[in-house]
């Protein structure tokens, strides 16, 4: 049977309203679940492993990685000659689950360092709303502030990095994307950045290895939201450079 042009039209219109639906309910459901992320959820996905950790070998510091899926994937190589390198991240994770489970993830385990890079799944949550924002935004700093204030007050050395800025989004994440996130992200890194942060914290400003305080660099994307190794080894770099220089 020959298709007219009319009906062709009215199929390719309702695929098309179909096909809309589809991605304004992508966008309710993704907005609804990171939204539901920003408040703190169970936290014991490393009960098991904290319990069992071995001694640090003698003469190696105690290192541990906190954070979201930036610093799950941080592998740190670099750093093991040096310390017993402990990494708890959780991808998808927001400060406000972090700062909740920082007790048992980093006190608990009585570090000499950490590493901490969180915060970008809580702007995430943030692009919802032009009025939700700036609060989601207040409250990041908060989170990482005290989070970082406790381990410090506990002994450890430690490393606040600012957030890293995302790259462009790819075509899939367009369809939940704002570019607000872009000045939140400065935002509650300019408010780090001017923190008279206590003794034993240092407030690492990654901007400069970017390029941009707002984009990633394009050599260093993974995806929107991750560095890929070329900007791990970056970062690690600096890292080593910066805790080597503290030391002397």
């Amino acid at each position: 049977m020959r298709i007219t042009k009319l009906r062709l039209a009215a199929i390719i219109g309702i695929g098309l309203a179909g096909l809309a639906s589809m991605a304004v309910l992508a966008r309710h459901h993704y907005f609804r679940d990171k939204l539901a992320a920003v408040d703190p959820v169970a936290i014991d996905r490393y009960a098991l492993d904290n319990a069992s950790l071995e001694a640090t070998p003698a003469g190696k510091p105690r290192m541990v990685l906190i954070g979201d899926s930036r610093i799950h994937a941080m592998k740190a190589a670099g750093f093991g000659e040096h310390f017993q390198v402990v990494n708890r991240g959780i991808p998808g994770e927001t400060a406000a689950q972090m700062r909740l489970r920082f007790p048992d993830d980093v006190l608990a385990l009585k570090p000499d360092l950490v590493i901490v890079q969180s915060g970008i799944n809580d702007l995430v949550a943030g692009m919802t709303s032009a009025e939700l924002a700036p609060e989601i935004s207040r409250r990041v700093v908060e989170h990482l502030k005290a989070s970082s204030t406790k381990a410090a007050a506990g002994g450890a050395r430690v490393y606040l990095m600012t957030i890293f800025p995302p790259s462009d989004p790819e075509w899939v994440r367009r369809l939940v994307w704002s570019e607000r996130i872009r000045e939140e992200v400065r935002k509650v890194n300019e408010a780090l950045l001017r923190w008279n942060a206590p003794p034993g914290v240092t407030v690492v400003d990654c901007s400069q290895w970017f390029g941009s305080a707002t984009r990633m660099r394009e050599d260093y994307v993974l995806n929107t939201l991750h560095l890929n190794e070329s900007g791990y080894v970056r970062i690690e770099s600096e890292l080593a450079r910066i805790i080597g220089g503290a030391s002397k």
